[in-house]
């Protein structure tokens, strides 16, 4: 989908101006966000239970899903608990 590229652009240049290497893109098109079971989202989480990811960066928090709960617990807890 078009919004998937125009989002991954806006990252890709944050990413660079910021000075973040090697950016991994987790790319959900098309699977409602109101799930957090989605292949891109389950492969990111099992990457940082492996600890291979460093930072998460999301264009706004709505693009992480829907549920604010679930949101609150990966940024406050899960990404927290592993330095992420």
């Amino acid at each position: 989908e078009l919004a998937a590229y125009k989002y991954m652009h806006i990252l890709l240049k944050y990413a660079t101006d910021n000075h973040f290497s090697n950016p991994t893109f987790f790319i959900d098109d098309g699977v409602s966000g109101v799930t957090f079971d989605r292949p891109g989202w389950n492969e990111m989480i099992r990457l940082a239970e492996a600890g291979k990811i460093q930072t998460v960066i999301v264009k706004d928090m709505s693009r992480m899903g829907r549920d604010y709960l679930k949101v609150g617990y990966y940024t406050e807890s899960f990404f927290a608990e592993r330095d992420i």
